[in-house]
């Protein structure tokens, strides 16, 4: 039985260690460093930047209530 609390006390130690290391390791830190930028002011320049970020080309339409909807693009596209 002291082998096994012995072995249970070893993985309470490095199990967080572990789990740690994966939290830094693993996630998508160009999508959390995009989260975490601030937002450009104007639409059109929120399109731009999708484009700096790998992006061939995006369109966005705006409809709001009591305005006439707007169309923004970015990007470019052959054939």
């Amino acid at each position: 039985m002291h082998k096994k609390q012995r072995i249970v006390r070893i993985l309470r130690i490095i199990m967080p260690l572990v789990a740690i290391t994966c939290l830094v390791i693993f996630p998508p830190w160009e999508g959390i460093w995009a989260w975490a930028a601030p937002l450009p002011d104007t639409v059109q320049e929120q399109a731009d930047a999708a484009i700096d970020h790998g992006l061939d080309g995006i369109i966005v339409y705006v409809d709001q209530a009591d305005t006439e909807p707007m169309l923004y693009a970015a990007g470019w596209k052959t054939k």
